[in-house]
């Protein structure tokens, strides 16, 4: 992973933003947020802000939330664009958040809010 960009969070609430927010995140960046709560809580993701590189597949940059501790859990979604993403909310106690950036285009990325609670 690129310097600092690997976060793991334990912290009931709390942001999470892409890099140099509110700015204009960096191009080839990859970066992820690992979102651990209480077993049996569930983590919710809500977007505040939401402005990414557009592409019909997102194919370029985009962000994609797994259901789960690493990328072979189900994906919960892959956004780009600048359409709010509605809120996710993992099954269980855990949600992986991953952001990929090109080496083109760049927007001011995201700001999300998580919240985590009983299921």
């Amino acid at each position: 992973m690129a310097g600092g960009c690997h976060h793991r969070i334990t912290a009931p609430t709390g942001e999470i933003s892409s890099p140099n927010w509110p700015n204009y995140y960096q191009s080839r960046k990859d970066c992820e947020w690992y979102l651990v709560t209480t077993p049996g809580h569930r983590v919710k993701l809500a977007f505040g802000f939401f402005e990414m590189e557009p592409h019909q597949e997102c194919a370029y940059d985009h962000i994609t939330l797994y259901d789960g501790n690493a990328t072979a859990a189900q994906t919960l979604g892959r956004f780009c664009g600048s359409k709010i993403p509605h809120p996710i909310v993992s099954s269980g106690n855990r949600l992986l958040v991953t952001f990929h950036s090109d080496a083109s285009v760049q927007r001011r990325g995201f700001l999300a809010r998580h919240v985590s609670g009983e299921s």
